[in-house]
């Protein structure tokens, strides 16, 4: 009798070992398989962010305000390669222009995006609705009467040259 009750208490301690290992492989199916979604839906955020990008490409034109001038038009490339190409036209009886290249880049959060002229200087837009507004120098946007003049409307691609 002692005996049998020996080979009870062994087999109950074998099935709880065997429970155990049950619910650890079950822990480390259920941790691959969580990790293994957040890597999916990540890829799939970056295929979103990278469409999003590709809508934001294009050439924007407006009309600025200016203090020594009736105004200045405006024409912004923004090319794939992450190249921009911008022309300012100040209206007036001299009618000059100016034309500025470099490169851009897109803020984390595809709100806005950020130009380096070959100069080194740095101008920040944010997009809305198919438009780009233009900001400060912290990133802000103007607060001036004339804020609505400060925005630039996507168009069809024409080629700036």
């Amino acid at each position: 009798m002692f005996f049998v009750n020996f080979n009870f208490y062994y087999l109950g301690e074998l099935i709880n070992m065997f429970n155990l290992i049950r619910h650890y492989f079950i822990l480390v199916v259920i941790i691959f398989i969580s990790f293994g979604c957040t890597n999916t839906s990540s890829k799939m955020t970056s295929q979103a962010e990278i469409n999003k990008e590709k809508s934001l490409i294009g050439t924007y034109k407006g009309f600025l305000p200016c203090a020594s001038c009736p105004g200045i038009i405006v024409i912004l490339r923004l090319k794939e390669d992450h190249t921009f190409e911008r022309i300012d036209f100040y209206m007036g009886d001299k009618g000059s222009n100016f034309k500025e290249k470099g490169t851009f880049l897109f803020l984390k959060d595809l709100k806005r995006v950020v130009l380096t002229s070959e100069d080194g200087l740095k101008l920040m837009y944010s997009f809305k609705n198919g438009q780009l507004i233009m900001l400060n120098s912290e990133g802000k946007k103007s607060s001036s009467k004339l804020k609505e003049m400060y925005k630039l409307k996507k168009v069809i691609d024409r080629n700036l040259n």
